[in-house]
C-alpha cells in the first residue's frame, strides 16, 4: 500500500519527475570574459599587450572595446581594483609594433591632426571629470605615456545597451524596463546640460547597464561645450555623428542650431530601438512620412509613442527644450515609474569643479 501510495505520486523506479523549472528572470549580464570583441590579428596586433604596466600602477588585464579615437581595457590598480583605461588611439593612422606599447603615426601627414585630436581626448576626460552624477561615468585619473594619452574611468561591471539588445535576438525590451532606464539617463543628461555640455552621442552603444540596474551614460567622445554668446555648441571640428540617432542640425554641422534637444533626438531614437527592437528612421523618412516612419509593436503604450516621437520630431523647436519639459511630459501621462520619480526627490546631484566646490545642482 505504501508502495502504491509512492507510485500514484508520479514516481518510478525509487526516481522522483523534474520539477518544472521557473523561467529565470532576465537580468543585465556581467561584464565577464565572453564579452571580449573578436579581433582580426591586424587589430589585435594595435591593442596593449596583456601584462603591460601604465603610469607605474594600471596592469593591462583584457581589452574591452575599440572605436575610431581610442582603444578600452579592463585593468588592475595597485590595490587590486578593476578599472577600465581608456587609450587614444587612432584607427588608420596609428599603429604599435608587436609586443610593444609605444604609440607610432603611420604618416607624417597626419601628425597636427593628431596632436589636435588627442587635446580633445584630454578636453574629453576633464569634461567628465567635473561631472557628478551616478549615471555618468566617473574619470579617476589621467596621463600621457607611450607616445599616446590615457584616461582611467570606474569600471561599470554589467553591458551596453546594443549588446543587451543583440543578446534578445529581435526581442524588444519591455516597456517597464524602457521606462526606468529612461529616468536615469534624463538624471544624467540633467547634469551634463547643467554644465553647459551636450552629450551628442547618445546609442545604445554608450550607455551601460551594470549587475545592479544602474544606468550609466558614457563616451563623450562627441560632446561639445555651449557656447555663451549663441547658445549652441563651440567650434564644429569633425562630424562625428551616428546616422539613425542624429537629427539635421547634427547632420550639417550647424553647431548654432545645437542644443540639449539635439540629444533628446537621439535619446528618441534609442528608446525605439529599444521599444520595437527596429533602426530608428533617418531624419529625413520622418520629415517626408510623419508617424508613417515609426512602426510599433502593439505592446507599446500610446503614451510612449507620442513621447518617443515628440523628441524625434525634424523640427527642433518642437521637440523638448530641456529634461524639465520632458520630465513634465511623464509625469502628466503617469509613465515614469514611482521608484525613479522617488529617486528624483530623494537624489539631488552636483556638479563639482576642479577643486571639489559645488558650483551647481541638478
Amino acid at each position: 500500500m505504501e508502495l502504491q501510495g509512492y507510485l500514484d505520486k508520479g514516481y518510478k523506479k525509487g526516481k522522483a519527475k523534474k520539477p518544472k523549472k521557473k523561467p529565470k528572470k532576465e537580468e543585465f549580464h556581467h561584464r565577464d570574459e565572453q564579452d571580449t570583441p573578436k579581433l582580426t590579428h591586424s587589430q589585435q596586433s594595435s591593442l596593449l599587450p596583456k601584462g603591460t604596466k601604465l603610469n607605474g600602477r594600471y596592469i593591462i588585464e583584457r581589452h574591452l572595446s575599440s572605436g575610431g579615437f581610442g582603444n578600452t581595457y579592463a585593468a588592475i590598480n595597485e590595490f587590486g581594483e578593476r578599472v577600465a583605461v581608456k587609450e587614444f588611439f587612432v584607427k588608420g593612422w596609428n599603429h604599435r609594433d608587436k609586443g610593444s606599447a609605444i604609440v607610432s603615426i603611420s604618416n607624417r601627414e597626419y601628425s597636427d591632426q593628431f596632436r589636435q585630436q588627442r587635446e580633445k581626448f584630454k578636453t574629453e576626460a576633464m569634461r567628465l571629470r567635473i561631472l557628478h552624477s551616478p549615471h555618468i561615468v566617473k574619470v579617476i585619473s589621467f596621463f600621457e605615456e607611450n607616445g599616446t594619452s590615457y584616461y582611467v574611468m570606474e569600471y561599470i561591471d554589467g553591458e551596453s545597451l546594443a549588446q543587451y539588445i543583440k543578446r534578445r535576438n529581435g526581442k524588444p525590451m519591455p516597456e517597464a524596463k524602457v521606462r526606468d532606464i529612461l529616468g536615469q539617463v534624463l538624471e544624467a543628461l540633467a547634469v551634463v546640460h547643467n554644465a553647459g555640455l551636450y552629450h551628442l552621442d547618445i546609442k545604445p552603444d554608450n550607455i551601460m547597464v551594470d549587475s545592479k540596474k544602474c544606468t550609466h551614460l558614457i563616451d563623450f567622445g562627441a560632446s561639445k561645450q555651449m557656447d555663451a554668446a549663441t547658445g549652441g555648441a563651440t567650434a564644429f571640428t569633425q562630424a562625428a555623428y551616428t546616422p539613425s540617432y542624429a537629427p539635421l542640425e547634427q547632420v550639417e554641422g550647424r553647431m548654432d542650431k545645437i542644443g540639449p534637444w539635439t540629444d533628446f533626438y537621439a535619446l528618441g531614437a534609442t528608446l525605439y530601438r529599444l521599444l520595437t527592437s527596429q533602426k530608428p528612421p533617418l531624419y529625413s523618412d520622418i520629415q517626408d512620412e510623419t508617424e508613417a516612419a515609426f512602426h510599433w509593436p502593439a505592446t507599446v503604450s500610446q503614451p510612449m509613442r507620442d513621447l518617443t516621437q515628440w523628441m524625434m520630431t525634424p523640427n527642433r523647436t518642437h521637440r523638448p527644450q530641456s529634461v524639465a519639459d520632458i520630465r513634465h511630459r511623464l509625469a502628466s501621462n503617469s509613465i515614469l515609474d514611482e521608484k525613479t520619480n522617488q529617486s528624483q526627490k530623494k537624489t539631488k546631484t552636483n556638479i563639482i569643479s576642479k577643486d571639489d566646490t559645488v558650483i551647481k545642482s541638478a
